[in-house]
């Protein structure tokens, strides 16, 4: 699964990130990133899911796939970044 959204800067045309911001420490997956108007911040459009439950079946289903689980996104989150350095 898909977790910690967090955004990431590079300032060697690529050559290196390093993270500047962590969003959101839960399942998250497919954003969009954009800048605000009027220059400073950006915004961040993501989905993000609960965990699964556990079930009774729960161990059975992690015995034959793992944690390759794959969480339908719940709803989408839009939250405006500031003062990213």
């Amino acid at each position: 699964g898909r977790d910690h959204m967090s955004i990431w800067r590079s300032r060697d045309g690529g050559e290196s990130y390093a993270v500047v911001q962590t969003v959101d420490e839960g399942a998250a997956g497919y954003s969009s990133l954009q800048p605000a108007a009027g220059g400073g911040g950006l915004w961040l459009l993501y989905e993000q899911s609960d965990p699964a439950a556990e079930t009774p079946g729960h161990e059975s289903i992690e015995a034959l796939i793992g944690t390759l689980t794959v969480l339908n996104p719940d709803r989408l989150v839009l939250r405006r970044l500031d003062g990213l350095d």
